[in-house]
């Protein structure tokens, strides 16, 4: 019973209306670009783990964890084959207006901000 609650809760920021197509499937080699794009923005190896990625409006923000460092959420923008590091959140979060904001002041698009935001405070960086 509790496996089914986590799991139902695991799933709940996906489905949002705030989330409709920025969250990324990704293949192997997607995964592979983006852990290259972290490690270069970052300058050190690749990260241990690539966790969820969102897409759209020139942005992509990826959750990354860097090896021998902390998971990061690493907010990039630009063309797709020029994006540019613009800002790492890092840490916890209870407060989704403040990570809502935050990612808008970046110039994040508003319902971006407002996905990522739920989906740090429900799972963490």
């Amino acid at each position: 019973m509790l496996f089914l609650l986590a799991a139902a809760t695991a799933l709940t920021w996906t489905h949002l209306p705030a989330c409709g197509g920025y969250v990324v499937q990704q293949t192997t080699q997607e995964r592979a670009a983006d852990a290259e794009l972290v490690s270069h923005a970052y300058r050190a190896t690749l990260p241990d783990q690539i966790g969820v990625v969102m897409a759209g409006g020139g942005w992509r923000i990826v959750w990354a964890t860097p090896v021998e460092q902390e998971p990061g959420i690493f907010f990039f923008h630009g063309l797709p084959s020029d994006l540019k590091l613009v800002d790492i959140w890092g840490g916890p979060t209870q407060d989704r207006d403040e990570a809502a904001n935050w990612a808008m002041h970046l110039g994040a698009p508003a319902a971006m901000a407002q996905c990522f935001a739920t989906r740090l405070v429900q799972d963490g960086p």
